[in-house]
């Protein structure tokens, strides 16, 4: 829960106390009530869509807890994104959950703690949360302060609505917001079977994107986290340059052995994608981060489809390793954006 809510604080600086408490609100019980008229939810979209006004950027969803995402209306409906498919997701997210059986006292102390720590008043908190507790746990609306600010306007979904398509336009939105004519470099860090490697794939595809594997830089060196940093910087970060040819050594594990690598054209958004990518030694050379989520089930399950020789290593050595790496270094707090 920390982590989304540091995430949260760091997105939303200016929002006020009710704010933090609506986020844990909807991290409980999500939607929080029943739907049942799903073309009243569509007309009422619909109108919603069409006062909408501008602002200057906003992710195409963000994390409420481990459960639930709020869907951003601006940039869903800029990336002609299906209506129809966001009004069923948040009908079935609403229906999913009944209020009566969640308890929300254990977050509304961890959330004191978090705030308490970023010097907020006990007794302001204290006070604020024994009335919300005496009216029955209520739903909040956002702050004057929030709405002037942040205009918010979204549909809350569960995370398993979350399809490899929203990932992907969560993504390319964020990308989006570079500037197109000097160089951008993108640490793409998060667990194994995250969907890394699909997503740069996908990306590799377009225009203005550059791919650099990680992976290249797992070579003989015997750091802790097996990644040798100082090769990647020596071999990418200090020679790279937009619009120029870049090459650099890949090591072959199977051989045993260095490859060359040669990439004709270096275009405006470079993704260094990979596991400990944004490791402590590369982290203040990007522009931004990007994490990818899974949770430890998806993870689980995603794993079986690798070779079957590695799957032990990979839940035995690997997925510790990375585990123990996301903690330490706190890379989910850290990113600039999560998927």
């Amino acid at each position: 829960m920390e982590n989304y809510l540091e995430y949260y604080y760091k997105k939303h600086p200016e929002s006020q106390l009710q704010d933090y408490v609506k986020f844990i609100h909807q991290m409980v019980f999500g939607p929080g009530h029943m739907v049942n008229n799903h073309a009243d939810c569509l007309k009422r979209l619909k109108e919603e869509i069409r006062t909408l006004k501008t602002i200057a950027y906003e992710d195409l969803y963000e994390y409420v807890g481990s459960e639930f995402v709020r869907i951003n209306l601006r940039p869903y409906t800029y990336h002609g994104l299906n209506l129809n498919t966001l009004i069923e997701n948040f009908v079935e997210s609403a229906n999913m959950y009944l209020i009566e059986d969640k308890n929300i006292t254990n977050e509304l102390l961890l959330l004191k703690k978090f705030l308490i720590s970023k010097q907020w008043n006990e007794n302001i908190i204290d006070s604020f949360l024994k009335e919300y507790q005496s009216s029955g746990y209520p739903p909040h609306h956002h702050s004057e302060i929030y709405r002037e600010i942040y205009q918010p306007s979204y549909r809350l979904i569960h995370q398993k609505f979350l399809s490899e398509e929203l990932r992907y336009y969560q993504i390319r939105h964020y990308l989006n917001s570079f500037p197109k004519d000097q160089l951008n470099i993108i640490a793409l860090d998060g667990k194994c079977c995250s969907g890394k490697t699909t997503i740069s794939t996908l990306l590799e595809k377009e225009s203005d994107v550059t791919i650099i594997h990680v992976d290249d830089f797992f070579d003989k060196s015997s750091t802790d986290l097996g990644i040798n940093s100082q090769r990647l910087i020596k071999e990418v970060f200090n020679t790279i340059a937009l619009h120029k040819p870049l090459t650099y050594n890949k090591w072959d594990c199977t051989n045993k052995r260095y490859q060359n690598v040669i990439i004709n054209n270096v275009k405006p958004l470079v993704i260094v994608e990979g596991v400990y990518s944004s490791n402590p030694e590369l982290i203040d050379r990007y522009q931004g981060i990007i994490y990818l989520n899974i949770d430890d089930y998806n993870q689980m399950h995603r794993l079986q489809s690798r070779p079957k020789n590695l799957i032990s290593r990979f839940i035995s050595e690997w997925i510790p390793r990375e585990n123990n790496y996301f903690k330490k270094y706190n890379i989910i707090q850290k990113a600039n954006l999560i998927v």
